[in-house]
């Protein structure tokens, strides 16, 4: 039997990453990689990979990136104060998919993985914002990802090469759920919230699409948990 190659996953802690990385579970060596950049939910997206680790027993790896100063969550609480974050949350901070493969690049190289896995999805975000093909967040977009892919071989010394993978990319979030139910996917320790620190909001792009996808399945999200209608 072949080695088994080490591939590293970029685990947010929501429902793209981890049904991306439970695609490899059986033919590779997963190394789950969260990376905090100070995103608004960042304590419970922590959470949320730990658990995530925890149920598929992976390594679980965390590191911090000095990018965004965001406002603290408070979940349900905030009242209308939600809306104005819900809309702050509308879009990555600049810079941030560089961040993030930058640290994945890096934990990769040490490790000696042969790729690293993100779950972004151009069709998702662009879902997610109502916006018309190609008129997304600009580093969801697939022009963006492969001039990463690029950036990163001229950066690597010429035998050693690292492939990102980005099996979503133009796959719609329900799909993805198909994919994850069929894989057996933990759904009920994701975390999809873009604002809420304690609670889910329910307003944000995060917590509207992940109720939507999964009831196009047949499945309800409640108060965060995801349970069978």
């Amino acid at each position: 039997m072949a080695d088994r190659e080490s591939v590293v996953v970029l685990l947010s802690g929501g429902v793209n990453s981890l049904v991306a990385g439970m695609r490899l579970l059986s033919v590779n060596d997963l190394h789950l990689l969260h990376v905090d950049y100070g995103q608004a939910s960042a304590h419970s997206e922590r959470n949320a990979a730990r658990r995530i680790a925890q149920s598929l027993a992976l390594p679980l790896s965390t590191v911090e990136v000095a990018l965004n100063e965001a406002e603290p969550g408070g979940g349900a609480e905030a009242g209308a104060d939600t809306q104005r974050r819900a809309a702050q949350a509308m879009r990555k901070p600049p810079g941030m998919m560089l961040s993030l493969f930058g640290a994945a690049l890096d934990f990769a190289t040490r490790l000696g993985a042969v790729s690293i896995v993100c779950g972004v999805s151009q069709c998702c975000d662009e879902a997610d914002l109502r916006a018309t093909r190609g008129q997304g967040d600009p580093q969801s977009q697939r022009l963006f990802l492969h001039s990463l892919q690029t950036s990163i071989e001229l950066s690597m010394p010429s035998k050693r090469r690292i492939d990102l993978d980005f099996p979503f990319l133009d796959m719609a979030r329900c799909d993805v759920v198909r994919l994850g139910m069929r894989l057996g996917a933990p759904f009920q320790f994701c975390w999809s919230c873009l604002i809420g620190d304690n609670a889910p909001c329910g307003q944000c792009r995060g917590c509207v699409s992940s109720t939507e996808a999964f009831a196009e399945v047949g499945m309800v999200v409640d108060a965060g948990q995801v349970v069978s209608r």
